[in-house]
């Protein structure tokens, strides 16, 4: 799946509002009513499975603040990646299992609590296969165990904060 697909909460009523597709920011249209143009953050659905329902091919309007990108890596079961998500890494070493949120920093990546490495990002491509996606910020944020969101101006180096074995 490319990285240039992106995730977001489609606008409205729906039971499930998750939509996938590539990100239109500042989308300009006229008001239905007023004719007055208006703009709007908005995603072209992707033809891929929509747990929205929606039509793939669609325009939707979104909420921004829930835009994450996919970060074309995929957990230890398949599932794909998205910034924003909240997983679980599972380590062999001195940090055990922590949960954390994927995020950007010249690179997608996770936090590692309690450390040293306190202030820098494990890499998901050095660490993919130890994670498990289990929900996002937005849908639950009591989740977040551990983050940093938003962080900035944070240094970035590429620790290896796991092995690889996920027993």
């Amino acid at each position: 799946m490319s990285r240039q697909m992106s995730r977001a909460k489609a606008l409205g009523n729906l039971e499930n509002p998750w939509v996938y597709g590539s990100y239109l920011p500042n989308l300009k249209s006229n008001h239905a009513v007023t004719g007055e143009e208006i703009t709007t953050h908005s995603m072209w659905l992707w033809d891929v499975e929509q747990p929205s329902g929606l039509t793939p091919g669609t325009i939707v309007s979104i909420d921004p603040e829930t835009l994450g990108q996919c970060t074309g890596l995929t957990d230890k079961n398949g599932t794909l990646i998205f910034e924003g998500d909240v997983v679980k890494v599972f380590c062999d070493n001195v940090l055990g299992t922590f949960t954390s949120v994927v995020e950007w920093d010249n690179g997608f990546g996770v936090r590692i609590p309690n450390s040293e490495l306190d202030d820098s990002l494990a890499y998901l491509d050095k660490i993919g296969e130890t994670v498990t996606v289990i929900d996002n910020r937005w849908d639950n944020p009591e989740m977040m165990v551990y983050s940093l969101w938003p962080t900035y101006n944070k240094q970035s180096v590429n620790p290896t904060p796991c092995t690889g074995n996920t027993t």
